[in-house]
């Protein structure tokens, strides 16, 4: 064993990753577990999503298919942090509200990204058009992803806890970029490029850009209270 490592943590981390472990302990956990989990797959499943919108931008020379691929990829880190606090678990506070802070970070910069490229869409309209039964999937997925979104976060401003409620806001913000996405999916075929990505597309997206910069920098004002009054995630001083 090298020095420094920790006893038995390269076995727990494997056996963690254990997909048959994984899914009792779904079943059995509760929703802070259960939302551990599910982040895990959430973040592999950006990752991938990011590969694809990567493969398919370059191949179409679609600048908007690469903004999306890298808003996917710090979506995929934030929650990474949002994984790697709740391993961990929550008995150091410094540590959960570092997690805390850095997902907000790449949150921010993740929004800021994809709000430059919504203002370049007032001078120059392009994107990928997609095809009607591409169009209606986006949308039904989008749509689903959102009224998750807003229902996690409901329940875990229930919970009072730090990394879960910052999880859910990083899905809230990809949720709101996925009806972004929907609304030039259906009007690609509907009604053409054009139209697809056009002023009222850039101000759409630009709002969302916005608000999601607006969610990561309230993420990072609460990391700030939270150092400065010495408490954890549930408004507990130590």
């Amino acid at each position: 064993m090298r020095t420094g490592s920790r006893p038995g943590f390269g076995k727990r981390l494997t056996g963690m990753l254990t997909p048959i472990k994984l899914w009792r302990e779904y079943r059995s956990g509760d929703f802070r577990t259960r939302t551990r989990i599910t982040a895990l797959f959430s973040m592999l499943g950006n990752f991938a999503l990011a590969a694809g919108k990567a493969v398919i931008g370059i191949f179409t020379l679609s600048v908007f298919m690469l903004v999306s691929a890298f808003y996917s990829v710090f979506s995929g880190l934030a929650k990474q942090f949002y994984y790697r606090g709740a391993v961990a678990g929550r008995e150091d506070a410094k540590k959960e509200v570092g997690y805390y802070f850095c997902m907000a970070v790449f949150l921010l910069v993740a929004s800021l990204v994809y709000s430059l490229y919504m203002v370049r869409l007032f001078f120059l309209s392009e994107g990928l058009v997609y095809g009607t039964i591409a169009g209606i999937t986006v949308a039904a997925v989008s749509f689903t992803e959102l009224f998750m979104a807003v229902k996690g976060l409901v329940k875990s401003n229930r919970l009072k806890d730090m990394l879960v409620s910052g999880l859910k806001t990083v899905n809230l913000s990809g949720a709101l970029t996925a009806i972004v996405l929907t609304q030039t999916a259906l009007l690609s075929f509907t009604s053409g490029a054009e139209a697809a990505y056009s002023g009222a597309t850039a101000v759409f997206g630009l709002c969302v850009g916005l608000v999601s910069s607006g969610l990561a920098v309230s993420m990072l004002f609460k990391a700030r209270r939270v150092r400065r009054e010495g408490g954890d995630s549930d408004g507990k001083r130590r």
